[in-house]
């Protein structure tokens, strides 16, 4: 798994992955080069095929003897998946190890065993269930149905081939039926991309990972700092900008979808991940019709409805927005959309407006950070200034307000970085036409690659 400073962030997922389990004490680690962060042991060496034995293994003796874990089916930004059995009903299931260490982080694990409940509780055929969830020495895991047909991501490629505007028709009225049985639950899922539906024997399509993206999304080791979790390139400029979300922001993210699975590519990609930011929170889709001549011109009108960078201005479901691509009803914007769980205006009309503060205090932020990695000495005066001036800038945007992690004393250089990466994000957004910032400010972030 590589560092998302050497990819480009197409459908990366902005929490740390595990690259890798500690053979001698069980963390999950984000680099499998590096020492493990809490003994200090070389994680894994090898060749790939050694370092999957030896994980593995360790994984085994970590989710006991109710499962065998028979094959590792993939891995990403939130965790592993493998092809277990369990034993006391002998079947086949998919078990998910989860990116995150419940000891360390209790309140993390409490969140993800709610939201997996939720999750749960959505019965409908093309939601994949969960069967169960779990925790043993420093491993957080949970069961779900084992859906053998492989993934969109799959059924596109690595050639991305377009499909037929039929068949993405098809397989998007059976993935908008499970998003609007969701948040009619009041459960939005928060990271809808081509790698999270499912597809059967048969080729029916089921959503995979309720629930999970917001579990993860207010813990140190699944965030940039920011509280923003999802995948960048299907990203709502909602999740950019850390407001509060609702099931509009899914269905955003299955606009991005659709565009890629017609073209072979999605709207917006770059690989550097603020510029990335600035064309989700205000640049034009481009018209599907440039990239496939010969689409019905429906289809440009009901992805730039569904792409609207004000959720207000999409569908009023998902499923309508599936209906306008596939023609059976205008994409013309009416009134205001329904808007679904835990969405309130109220919070969007009271935001500050951005002053001058707002254009000046940014420009000085990155160079802080960059100032304390320069003269170590100066770093504690430096960052306790840096602190309090990242959280008023992220007032002005109308971020979410969350709380600074602190840092701990073996990972100064990390927390700085992730500070610098929160910085270049708040920067962005009351500033959008600010120059880049560098590399190493925009893409210090603790992620691994979906």
């Amino acid at each position: 798994m590589s560092d998302v400073r050497n990819t480009t962030p197409d459908a990366v997922t902005i929490a740390a992955g595990i690259a890798g389990v500690c053979a001698s004490c069980g963390a999950t680690v984000g680099d499998a080069g590096a020492p493990c962060p809490r003994c200090g042991n070389v994680t894994l060496g090898g060749n790939p095929a050694e370092q999957n034995d030896r994980m593995r293994a360790r994984l085994q003796e970590a989710v006991g003897d109710g499962y065998k874990l028979l094959e590792l089916l993939g891995r990403g930004g939130m965790g592993i998946v493998y092809r277990a059995r369990e034993l006391a009903l002998d079947r086949e299931v998919a078990l998910k190890v989860l990116a995150l260490d419940p000891v360390l982080a209790p309140d993390a694990y409490l969140r993800f065993e709610r939201e997996a409940k939720l999750a749960a509780r959505l019965d409908h055929p093309h939601i994949v269930p969960i069967f169960a969830v779990g925790q043993r020495q420093n491993v957080a895991f949970y069961t779900m149905r084992l859906v053998r047909g492989g993934s969109l991501e799959d059924l596109v490629g690595t050639g991305k081939k377009p499909l037929t505007l039929e068949h993405v028709v098809k397989l998007l009225h059976e993935v908008a039926a499970a998003l609007d049985h969701a948040h009619r639950q009041g459960v939005a899922h928060r990271d809808i991309k081509p790698a999270n539906v499912l597809l059967s024997e048969t080729g029916h399509a089921m959503v995979a990972d309720f629930g999970i993206a917001k579990a993860l999304s207010s813990t140190e080791v699944g965030t940039t700092g920011t509280g923003i979790i999802g995948s960048p390139g299907y990203m709502s400029p909602e999740q950019w900008k850390g407001t509060e979300l609702d099931g509009r922001a899914d269905q955003y993210s299955l606009g991005i979808v659709a565009y890629e699975l017609l073209c072979g590519r999605r709207p917006f990609e770059t690989p550097q991940i603020q510029d990335l930011l600035r064309m989700h929170l205000s640049a034009e889709v481009p018209p599907v019709s440039y990239l496939r001549p010969g689409l019905p011109e429906g289809v440009d009108d009901a992805l730039r409805r569904a792409l609207a960078k004000d959720p207000s201005h999409r569908f009023s479901s998902v499923t309508a927005f599936v209906d306008s691509l596939a023609g059976l009803r205008s994409a013309a914007v009416g009134t205001q959309t329904q808007r679904g769980p835990r969405y309130d205006a109220r919070k969007a009309a009271s935001r500050p407006k951005r002053g001058v503060a707002g254009v000046l205090v940014p420009l000085l932020l990155v160079g802080a950070v960059g100032s304390a990695f320069a003269f170590p000495e100066t770093r504690d005066p430096i960052m306790s200034t840096l602190q309090p001036a990242i959280q008023k800038v992220e007032l002005l945007a109308g971020v979410k307000d969350e709380p600074l992690p602190e840092p701990r004393p073996d990972s100064l250089a990390r927390h700085d970085s992730a500070l610098a990466a929160r910085a270049a994000t708040a920067t962005t957004l009351v500033m959008p036409n600010a120059p880049p910032a560098t590399a190493d400010t925009t893409l210090a972030l603790r992620d691994s690659a979906t």
